[in-house]
Parts: structure tokens; sequence; C-alpha cells
């Protein structure tokens, strides 16, 4: 054999010893993070893995065990463990606020997660007011009562449901007496709680 080919193939042998190395090195990586409601109070799961060869062709990575956890907009953990069925409290979350769900997997110490966003239920608040002014002689106090209703929009339909429990958020009235010209007032309502 010339030298030239035992230079190149020398060159062909030390190329495939790099790229041998180089994809064998890497680990798994997170084929796929699927979460999909089943209603607004459900997540389903599914978290895959996979390993690929020194030709790029991928190849299923089972994990020693998978942690997911579900954080809310403010980064509060709503659910932390290995279950892939996860129960969220919808009631709890903003209008249409960001969770955002991060499943992990560990492989021999190490640890290969990926994150996905999903969003709590749409909500509005209605309530009515009955204002009582003045509630004295100098016709410097008054006083409110109202009872707002949390509603969420029905999973995967145009309608609305009350959601009983949810916190209200802060409110504000603005008021006038009837027929009058004058701006009104602004109240900030505080529900008891």
């Amino acid at each position: 054999m010339a030298k030239s080919g035992l230079r190149a193939l020398g060159a062909t042998a030390a190329l495939a010893a790099i790229a041998f190395s180089a994809g064998c090195g890497d680990g798994p990586d997170v084929a796929a993070l699927d979460v999909t409601p089943r209603g607004w109070d459900t997540l389903v799961v599914t978290l895959r893995f996979e390993n690929r060869d020194i030709l790029g062709r991928p190849s299923r990575a089972v994990p020693g065990s998978v942690a997911y956890t579900v954080f809310s907009s403010a980064y509060d953990t709503l659910y932390a463990g290995p279950d892939s069925v996860i129960a969220v409290p919808d009631a709890r979350l903003g209008d249409a606020e960001a969770i955002l769900v991060e499943g992990c997997g560990e492989f021999a110490g190490d640890h290969v997660c990926e994150q996905h966003t999903v969003f709590a239920s749409p909500k509005r608040v209605w309530s009515g007011i009955d204002v009582e002014y003045p509630s004295d002689q100098e016709y410097s106090r008054g006083g409110y009562r109202t009872l707002p209703v949390v509603e969420r929009r029905v999973f995967a339909g145009d309608d609305w449901e009350e959601l009983p429990g949810a916190p209200v958020p802060p409110m504000i009235a603005h008021v006038r007496v009837a027929g009058s010209v004058e701006e009104g007032v602004t109240i900030p309502i505080r529900v008891a709680g």
C-alpha cells in the first residue's frame, strides 16, 4: 500500500475515533415532554428520553427515576413528585395564569430536564354592589354590601361556570348618586375571607 493510502486510512480512522468519542459521550436527551390538560384541574405528562449513536440514530433511554415539578407564575410549587397524572389547584390560580411543568430523568447521577408551559383557566369576577350613603347625620360615612362571584370558562367550551372557594382579586367600584352630575367616588372593595 502506498504512503498516501496509509495516510488517508489513518486520517479516516482518526476522524472515526473523534466521531465515535463525540457521539458516545453526550448522554441521553429529552425526546419529548408532552403536557395534556384533562380538564382545568388535571395534567397528564408524558416524558421520553433517547440516546443517539454516532450516526445520529435515536434509541430509547430509560431513566433510573423521573420527577415532575409544577410551578405557578410566582414560582410557587404546586406539585412535586413522580406521578405523571397531576392535580392542579386551578381555583387558586389567576386568570389564564402561566403554569410551568418541569420533567426530569435521572441517569447515573445526572439529571436531564425539560420544561413546558401551559395555562390556567380564563377567569372573571362579577358582583353587584349595594351602597348605603349616608349612614350618619354628618354625611361623612357610608357602607356597602357585595357578593362577588368568581367564574371560569368551561374546559373546551364557551360557557362559564362558578368557581366556589376561589380567591377574589382586589376590586374597585365607581359609585355616583343617580341623576348627579358629580363624578362620584371610587371605592376599593375588601372581601371578607
